[in-house]
């Protein structure tokens, strides 16, 4: 038997939910920082000196990290969603992080680039189990009306994580070569995060007899996966424009990320040196770690449609201060931190537009399918800026594609937001599901 004190409930042994909750957000900010973290965005730490040596082209060392995405689609796109909800998260996640570590270990006994490609597209298997999506799939099981700040949390612990990392990362390479460091960083990331995955993180409350943090009586099911938890099955939500127009604002967000890896070459465009240049790469990461907090605290109060208006009217602030007021230091600045509002939108508001317009039933399968147009759209991201770049002689081409993309968002959003009303949520026997239960979520 349960009881409620302050709407938060309590298990019959007097737990409550909130301890283990913030809990398994660190632990899914670990998972983030030290997995994805390391293994992406520190990749750039490996290039020079794996070029240097083996002398072939860096365009060829980076073209991994396109297999990286190409895979993770697939994996997204065929079993993702079936594993969240078949496994333990404890299992799946151990499993598929470990399957990553070995892949990246791997890199230290390479020579020839395909080698690093096999090892993109493994580490893109596995770990699109997980890098985009474990924070996605689990905060909103633990909060019942602040998951939106508890992605955003887990999300500014994981790129805290990268960016403390990276130097480390860079120090170890120096120290004993990149072929050591490899198998050496790997062992490291294990000793971080495989003590969360194997005793700390949990799929739902409900494993633990407890209910979300800020759950209170008579609101229904609202975790995923549990026994009565109402929903559009993912076999008809799959057919339902709303579904296409979700998977395009993943994509075509993903596809505004690009612009981070050529900040130093459209820094040298504009007129600025290298230390400038540097700057902007430090205040990207700082303004992605804490436009996350700050905007998922935001959706949480406006909703995940209304919240992801106001991340892209900061993309669109952002691209009006790199076209117009690229001669002023401060403006581009200011433009690189506000940029960042894109994280959010990828990684909180449109995950949950997701699944307060299908329902939590089958939001793992769901999602696992929007989440395909971040990892294979988003995998052609710096290309495409380059290309816009080479052709044009100009980056406002492709910051002026990136307002256009954010109009779109908001007009998607605004359709989503409309149009889930119509949809038919239904309880796991078939029948219609209380539609309160849906004007509620």
């Amino acid at each position: 038997m349960s009881d409620t004190t302050g709407g938060s409930v309590t298990t019959a042994g007097g737990k409550s939910p909130v301890a283990r909750a913030w809990a398994i957000v660190i632990g899914l900010g670990v998972l983030h920082g030290f997995g994805m973290g390391t293994i992406m965005s520190g990749a750039g730490n490996f290039v020079v000196p794996i070029t240097t040596e083996l002398g072939f082209l860096p365009s060829e060392l980076v073209l991994w990290t396109t297999f990286f995405g190409v895979f993770a689609a697939v994996a997204q796109l065929t079993y993702v969603g079936k594993l969240w909800l078949k496994f333990d998260a404890r299992i799946l996640l151990t499993v598929m992080f470990l399957i990553t570590m070995v892949a990246y270990a791997l890199m230290g006994s390479y020579s020839a680039p395909w080698q690093w490609w096999i090892s993109g597209a493994v580490v893109g298997l596995a770990g699109g189990t997980y890098f985009t999506v474990s924070k996605q799939m689990i905060c909103p099981n633990w909060f019942a009306n602040k998951s939106g700040t508890a992605i955003g949390v887990a999300q500014f612990i994981g790129l805290a994580i990268a960016a403390a990392f990276s130097p480390i990362q860079a120090m170890i390479i120096a120290n004993i070569g990149w072929r050591l460091a490899y198998p050496l960083l790997a062992v490291i990331c294990c000793v971080f995060v495989l003590p969360f995955c194997l005793f700390v993180i949990k799929f739902s409350p409900e494993q633990l007899n407890m209910k979300p943090v800020g759950w209170k009586p008579g609101e229904g099911e609202t975790e995923t996966g549990t026994s009565d938890a109402p929903g559009v099955p993912a076999r008809k939500a799959f057919f339902t424009v709303i579904f296409v127009v979700l998977f395009l604002c993943a994509g075509l967000n993903a596809l505004g990320g690009g612009f981070k890896t050529l900040y130093g070459t459209a820094a040298n465009f504009w007129g600025y040196d290298a230390m400038f240049a540097a700057t902007m790469i430090s205040l990207a990461s700082l303004g992605a770690a804490i436009m996350n907090p700050i905007m998922g605290f935001v959706i949480d109060k406006l909703g995940p449609y209304k919240g992801g208006y106001v991340c892209c009217a900061f993309m669109i602030l952002s691209c009006c201060c790199f076209v117009f007021f690229n001669s002023m230091p401060m403006a581009i600045l200011f433009a690189v931190f506000i940029l960042e509002a894109q994280s959010p939108l990828l990684a909180t508001a449109i995950p949950l537009a997701t699944r307060k317009a299908f329902g939590p039933r089958d939001y793992p399968k769901i999602f696992a399918r929007v989440a395909v147009g971040m990892s294979f759209i988003g995998a052609f991201s710096s290309p495409i800026v380059a290309v816009i770049f080479e052709t044009t002689g100009s980056f406002d081409g492709s910051f002026l594609m990136l307002a256009v993309i954010a109009v779109l968002i908001i007009l998607g959003l605004t359709y989503v937001m409309i149009a889930r009303k119509k949809l038919v949520w239904e309880n796991p026997d078939g029948t219609e599901a209380d539609q309160s239960l849906k004007d509620a979520a």
